[in-house]
């Protein structure tokens, strides 16, 4: 019995030992996890300064699925994304003066408009509109030209192969993400593919984007196909970039964006 009871007091020595050494593990991880949080939350960028590198990169088709389909992987991305926000670090205000000259030409253009439909006649107000739409147009060049200068920032990180892609992409701005880089589409050709992309398939047993492919040439397929390609193999690459160089408050989800049998258009 006295053997049962000093073996009993070692076990219970030895459990209690394990419960000191448990909670201080617990207790070293959640601090090392929140210290964690409070450093992202620290470094996490302005969401002003953010939001106008978005905007750039929208402006100049360097979003993330842009440059997964150039073949840019996590480093060269890092290095591309560090120069587009220096450059708009060094350009943020004359940015927001590019912006407001835009929101105030189209100020004054509405409320000219709403002042003639209102009434009464003015042939004053009614010549001014031509001058007051224009006006609108060369605000927004301007606006347009600032962030085309941001081009020259990153231009250099970029291998040939990957530039021909980046001026394909740029040149078929607006078009549907998935055709967005094949090469030498004419305007015809741009709406053919959007048109297509429209109108409901009514052949359930064929691709949705079959009627649109359909109005590619052999090499623009080959490109669109690579790109493609590119998205899905790197993309998760230019996200890590993303969160190094663009830390936000919020860290975006991981998911595949890149569109898939079966899934809609990305715009």
């Amino acid at each position: 019995m006295s053997t049962v009871r000093k073996h009993w007091r070692l076990i219970s020595l030895q459990g209690a030992m394990l419960l000191v050494c448990c909670a201080a593990i617990i207790a070293a991880a959640w601090g090392d996890g929140a210290a964690r949080a409070q450093g992202s939350a620290e470094a996490a960028l302005d969401p002003v300064l953010l939001q106008r590198v978005d905007d750039v990169r929208e402006h100049l088709a360097l979003t993330a699925m842009d440059m997964a389909a150039m073949g840019v992987g996590r480093d060269q991305a890092v290095m591309v994304l560090g120069d587009l926000r220096s450059w708009v670090e060094s350009n943020l205000q004359a940015i927001e003066r590019s912006e407001q000259a835009v929101l105030e030409a189209q100020r004054q253009l509405r409320q000219t408009q709403q002042s003639i439909r209102v009434g009464p006649r003015d042939e004053q107000q009614i010549r001014r509109v031509p001058t007051l739409i224009s006006e609108v147009a060369t605000a927004n060049q301007a606006k347009a030209a600032l962030l085309d200068s941001a081009a020259n920032a990153v231009a250099t990180r970029l291998s040939a192969e990957q530039s021909a892609v980046w001026q394909t992409a740029r040149a078929n701005t607006g078009v549907p993400l998935r055709y967005r880089y094949a090469p030498g589409l004419r305007s015809d050709e741009k709406a053919a593919i959007t048109d297509a992309l429209a109108r409901r398939q009514t052949d359930k047993s064929r691709s949705r984007f079959s009627d649109a492919d359909a109005k590619l040439g052999a090499n623009q397929r080959e490109a669109v196909a690579a790109a493609r390609t590119n998205q899905l193999l790197l993309i998760d690459q230019i996200r890590l970039a993303e969160m190094e160089v663009l830390p936000r408050e919020v860290e975006p989800v991981f998911h595949q964006d890149v569109e898939t049998p079966g899934t809609p258009p990305e715009r």
